[in-house]
């Protein structure tokens, strides 16, 4: 068999998950601005073909090196916020010899939220530098109470549903991140679900969005997956996934 020639491509990876390590960004989920402990996890796009054809690292990006000048730029220091410190550890990345496009950061914080969910902030920074007005935040797990379903029984109690959010920020470069604080819209995302009711998964979740957005206006991009445990006899969750635009989430 013969295989095709990939010594021209550039779409292989290089990732490193979960890098711990304590910093200060900005505020914890109590306001209080102190180290707390905090991941990153990398991908970076490379060409490791002739790393592959030599079987030799040094044309490779080092990834053990690289992983240790991440931790001397964050382990113990202190950062605005989580924004500032992610775009510090995407520039970092995407500088390395060997990496040859985009670099993809992820931040994730244990104590982000007071909500019983996961915090990550995800960005994004190509190889010529260009700094971005664009982030995702990420919300996971959040599980919070529901009156939702169209059974007698589910029209009396609330059930547990499972929220997954990812939020694509996009301002004009004079907001800062205070401005779409995620804290705040979740408190406002609480208040809202605990005053509503609902017979589908698919109205619930296209009505979150729109709050979502209604709420900032830097909310570019929204995406939600929802998911209700039990739903189903046999089945241990059923779930809706749905994504919205600015233009889509005013309608």
């Amino acid at each position: 068999m013969d295989w095709p020639d990939l010594s021209s491509s550039q779409t292989d990876r290089i990732f490193i998950d979960m890098l711990s390590f304590n910093a200060t960004a900005g505020r914890d989920c109590w306001g209080r601005t102190r180290p707390q402990p905090l991941s990153l996890t990398i991908e970076v796009e490379a060409n490791l073909q002739k790393a592959a054809h030599n079987d030799d690292l040094t044309d490779s990006i080092n990834y053990g090196g690289l992983a240790k000048q991440l931790l001397a730029l964050c382990d113990d220091q202190q950062f605005e916020s989580m924004l500032h410190l992610a775009q510090r550890a995407a520039e970092l990345v995407v500088t390395q010899p060997g990496a040859i496009g985009q670099a993809k950061v992820e931040l994730r914080a244990q104590k982000g939220l007071l909500q019983d969910a996961g915090l990550g902030l995800q960005v994004r920074r190509g190889k010529e530098g260009k700094s971005t007005q664009e982030w995702t935040w990420l919300i996971d797990g959040w599980r919070v109470p529901v009156l939702i379903g169209m059974n007698p029984p589910e029209r009396q109690n609330k059930q547990i549903l499972i929220i997954d959010l990812k939020l694509l920020m996009r301002t004009a470069g004079t907001k800062t991140e205070d401005e779409v604080s995620i804290p705040e819209l979740m408190q406002h995302l609480s208040v809202w679900v605990d005053t509503t009711s609902f017979l589908t998964l698919e109205r619930f979740t296209r009505d979150l969005i729109h709050e979502a957005m209604h709420h900032h206006s830097s909310i570019a991009f929204a995406n939600a997956k929802v998911s209700k445990p039990c739903a189903v006899a046999g089945a241990r969750f059923t779930a809706i996934q749905m994504q919205l635009g600015r233009k889509q989430g005013d309608d």
